[in-house]
Order: C-alpha cells, then sequence, then structure tokens
C-alpha cells in the first residue's frame, strides 16, 4: 500500500476442463503479469485450478492430488514474488471435500477459505460434490508441504502496509447475510471474490448492481473474478466478469465474453474507505453486533510467550526481521496456537518447535501435540 492506496487486479485467465498443467501455466502468466505491473493483491476464478465445470471429476483422486501438486507448484513459483495470488481449487479434509480459496504469497500458503453456501437449484448442483463450511470442524492440514488451518471462521489477512481483506466464493455474496458483511464488520478494507457465476439474460446487470450495493453498505471495496473462456459450456455460458467496485462506484471492468486472458488491475483507496467508516456513526454501531472475542486465555498466554520471544526473537531472514505481536489459542479440540506477527512466511520450523516446547512447559503439555500457527498480522 503506497500513500494509502492498494492495487488490485482480477485475473481471467483462459481455461481447459481438468486441465492442471495447463490451467497452471496460465495462472503463473497472469501472476507475472501482476507482479510486472506491481500489483499487491490478484484474485483469480472460482475453482481455478482445475475449471468449475468437471462435474463428476471431482470424484477422482487423479484431479484431487493433481490440484494439491499444482499448488505445491505454485509455491515454488512465487517464492521470490511480492503479489498475493489467490486461487480456487477443491481441497479434501477427511470425508469432506471443500471448494476453497487459496492465498498464497512467497512460497507460503497464507490461509485457505472455504466456500459456506453451495447453490444447488435451478442450473447449479454443486452439492453433488462438495461439501460446505457449515459442515466443517476447525481441522489442521498438511497441504502442499504447508501446514493450514482450516476453519469455518471468518478470516482476514494482512498486506505489508497494513491493508485487511477477505474472501467470499460466489454464492456466498447472493446469500441473505454474506460473509462480506461479517469481515468488513471485523475490519477488511477490501473483500476478494472468486466466482463461477454464469450469464441469463438481465443477470449481469443484477451482478453489478448486487456488488455495488455490498460494496456500498460495508463501505469497502469489492474486487470480483468469474470464469470466463475455456470453461463448458454444456449446460451453461460465462462472460469472464471482472470487477473492481470501491464504496459502490464501478471503477474497472473487463471486456465481457473476450476469447484472450485479461487482467483488470485497479488502485482502491483504502484511507478514503477507512475515513468514511469512522465518520458513519451508523457502521460503527452495527460493529456492536459481532461476538466478543473470549480474551481471557489469550491474555494468560501472551503474559507468558512474549517475554520468551523477547529473550530468543525469530532469526532474522536475508537481513529482514520478524516481530511477534501476539499470540491466541484456537478452539480446537487440541491445543493448537496461532503467532500473529509481520512476516509469518520467515519464521521456520526450528523456530516453530522452540515456540511448542515452551507452550508445554508454561501450560504442562508434555507429551500433548501442539500445533502453532503463524499468521500475518
Amino acid at each position: 500500500m503506497k500513500y494509502g492506496f492498494l492495487t488490485v487486479a482480477a485475473a481471467i485467465p483462459s481455461v481447459r476442463v481438468a486441465d492442471l498443467h495447463y490451467n497452471l501455466e496460465e495462472i503463473k502468466r497472469l501472476i507475472d503479469e501482476a507482479e510486472r505491473q506491481h500489483v499487491e493483491v490478484v484474485v483469480f476464478p472460482e475453482l481455478s485450478l482445475t475449471g468449475y465445470t468437471c462435474q463428476d471429476l471431482f470424484r477422482q483422486r487423479t484431479l484431487i492430488d493433481g490440484a494439491e501438486q499444482a499448488v505445491l507448484s505454485l509455491l515454488e513459483f512465487t517464492m521470490r514474488k511480492d503479489v498475493i495470488a489467490i486461487v480456487g481449487a477443491p481441497v479434501e479434509v477427511g470425508n469432506l471435500l471443500l471448494n476453497c480459496a487459496i492465498v498464497i504469497q512467497q512460497g507460503r500458503i497464507l490461509g485457505m477459505v472455504p466456500k459456506t453456501f453451495l447453490p444447488n437449484y435451478s442450473e447449479f448442483y454443486e452439492k453433488r460434490w462438495f461439501a460446505s463450511a457449515q459442515d466443517l470442524h476447525d481441522t489442521p492440514l498438511c497441504y502442499a508441504g504447508e501446514d493450514v488451518l482450516l476453519t469455518a471462521r471468518r478470516q482476514l489477512f494482512h498486506t505489508y502496509g497494513d491493508a485487511r481483506f477477505g474472501i467470499e466464493i460466489c454464492e456466498d455474496v447472493w446469500a441473505p447475510n454474506p460473509p462480506s458483511t461479517e469481515l468488513a464488520l471485523s475490519g477488511a478494507d477490501i473483500i476478494f471474490n472468486l466466482s463461477a457465476s454464469d450469464e441469463l439474460i438481465g443477470k449481469h446487470d443484477y451482478l453489478i448492481n448486487l456488488l455495488k450495493q455490498q460494496s456500498a453498505r460495508n463501505i469497502s471495496g469489492y474486487v470480483y473474478s468469474g470464469c470466463g473462456y475455456g470453461e463448458s459450456t454444456q449446460d451453461v455460458v460465462y462472460g469472464g466478469n471482472a470487477l473492481i467496485i470501491e464504496n459502490g462506484r464501478l471503477i474497472k471492468q473487463s471486456d465481457r465474453f473476450s476469447l484472450e486472458p485479461q487482467l483488470v488491475v485497479s488502485q482502491i483507496d483504502i484511507d478514503r474507505l477507512r475515513a468514511e467508516r469512522r465518520s458513519n456513526s451508523t457502521y460503527v454501531n452495527a460493529q456492536r453486533a459481532l461476538r466478543p472475542q473470549e480474551r481471557g486465555y489469550t491474555c494468560i498466554t501472551n503474559e507468558a510467550m512474549l517475554p520468551e520471544i523477547e529473550n530468543y526473537p525469530p532469526p532474522a531472514w536475508k537481513g529482514k526481521y520478524v516481530k511477534i505481536k501476539y499470540v491466541t489459542q484456537l478452539p480446537t479440540r487440541f491445543p493448537a496456537f496461532a503467532f500473529f506477527c509481520n512476516l509469518p512466511q520467515y519464521v521456520k520450523e526450528p523456530y516453530k518447535r522452540f515456540l511448542e516446547n515452551k507452550l508445554r512447559e508454561h501450560f504442562d503439555l508434555h507429551g500433548c501435540p501442539v500445533q502453532v500457527f503463524m499468521r500475518a498480522k
């Protein structure tokens, strides 16, 4: 973020259904282009690694495992890139298959967001393959070599300039209570939406009005990326909609039904959005509806761990210093803790083991598995 502006992009890659290698290369090419244009966050369509219209291929082990391998390749590709990329992939969690957004930066997975509302009416039948985030209990997962906590709870992500953003997936914004409302009230400046909304007569105008209205209500930016050329047209057709909206005003959009990949880039005025929120008493009052966080144990955890971290801080990585700001226990069935810091991608496994051992010492967790997650703050 520079001078209060965040540079964002909505990408519409060319797709081949279930062709992971082709889709991966198209995504890499657009990430390269986004990096050249100094984009800080770029979002891709729903299930962009596999294609949205795979239908019963989503039941095939080859496709599910191939998607994870594609994410691993994407982590290697982004190792030296600053841009945050949000891609879509099917993710297996126990007996569930989830439609997920995966947030990637500098070779690390910053988080994964599962889709909450699955359309199962008219031309849509997602429940044939996928489960909702509402069916998910907090689950630690090793995915593409990364330790990830998969949760149905709302997640906020941060850029290096401390812009905050949240994610919802397609149908989520069409629901009576979109996740973006809670995300905005929790502090998200921008909402990114990975979508596969099809085209019908009059639907495009309705979609734009829906997103503008949601952006205006939340006093937020809204960046939307929808499936385009290459998806199966057996049942429906996709227009390749990329939309960037700021506080109810459409500031940039893609060419519809283009046969070429597109990268739509613009800037969102974060400082202006925050000033608007501060001056809007109704918005401030609406935040009271959020469920208060339980802070008792968090306070005790910080009192125990922050002095340990101060005495033995994380090692610097290539001249960059990691500052851990606070720690909180996660509401899981086993001891799991999230450490919030400025550069989570530079905290290596040996230091995580150190934190685990100190947690065991302070809270009598000897012989008990403890998990540590690093989160951006």
